[in-house]
């Protein structure tokens, strides 16, 4: 990813999911793990302003998993630069207090850590380590984002928060129209831990689809938000 220009993995960090660990025997697997996204049939849930919201519920895990698309009516490259861009994540991820890279490994890859507040009074603060992986498809003339969870050495979990867990995070920017218009696809399956319950968890996610395409949409219109550079060869428009 482009100097600045990275991509935030904590879309959201709400939930709460614990397993009991004894001495004696082996942890339970995590039910909400292990998942072919790539294979998944989602359910259709509900549609507001154009924004599809569907879900997926996972056998065993008491978290729902979301998905929400919609067609943004800028170009490709402004709404691919809001996206990539972590200096502005904290004005369109809902409850962001701060994102920062903490590895760069390459122009499309690298490690970073997103510190949320909780949303609930009383309810510690969320954090996580993200591993960004960033892919451009010319063939559907389309980005990829896609992020989860990372165990990284040198990021100790901040005094007073609660270290989330990113089981599915996936961006899809595609172009339409020539590139004039940008439909954007958000897939979330989010673990905050702690002590939230899981009903409130999966009341709160499902708004989150359409909130974030809003506020994607709101930046790209913004007159100092640049074009991608180098968009058009990168995705075969």
């Amino acid at each position: 990813m482009r100097r600045s220009r990275r991509r935030c993995a904590g879309l959201v960090l709400w939930a709460a999911l614990s397993t009991p660990v004894f001495a004696t025997t082996v942890p339970n697997p995590d039910p909400c793990a292990g998942v072919d996204w790539n294979k998944v049939r989602w359910d259709p849930y509900y549609a507001e302003d154009g924004i599809q919201v569907r879900r997926k519920e996972i056998p065993g895990c008491p978290l729902i998993a979301f998905r929400g698309s919609g067609t943004i009516p800028d170009p490709i490259g402004k709404v691919l630069s809001v996206i990539l861009d972590t200096r502005r994540e904290t004005e369109w991820v809902d409850g962001l207090l701060e994102s920062r890279v903490v590895r760069h490994v390459s122009e499309s890859e690298d490690y970073e850590y997103n510190r949320l507040a909780s949303g609930f009074f009383l309810i510690e603060e969320r954090e996580v380590v993200a591993h960004n992986v960033l892919t451009f498809d010319p063939l559907h003339q389309r980005a990829i984002v896609e992020s989860s969870s990372a165990d990284l050495p040198g990021v100790p979990q901040k005094k007073g928060t609660v270290r989330a867990r990113l089981e599915h995070s996936a961006m899809i920017i595609a172009a339409e129209d020539g590139g004039r218009k940008t439909s954007v696809t958000i897939e979330a399956l989010v673990d905050p831990r702690g002590d939230i319950p899981k009903w409130l968890v999966n009341l709160f996610q499902k708004r989150f689809p359409v909130q974030t395409i809003r506020k994607i949409h709101s930046q790209a219109q913004r007159l100092d938000v640049p074009e991608y550079p180098g968009l058009s060869r990168l995705i075969g428009l």
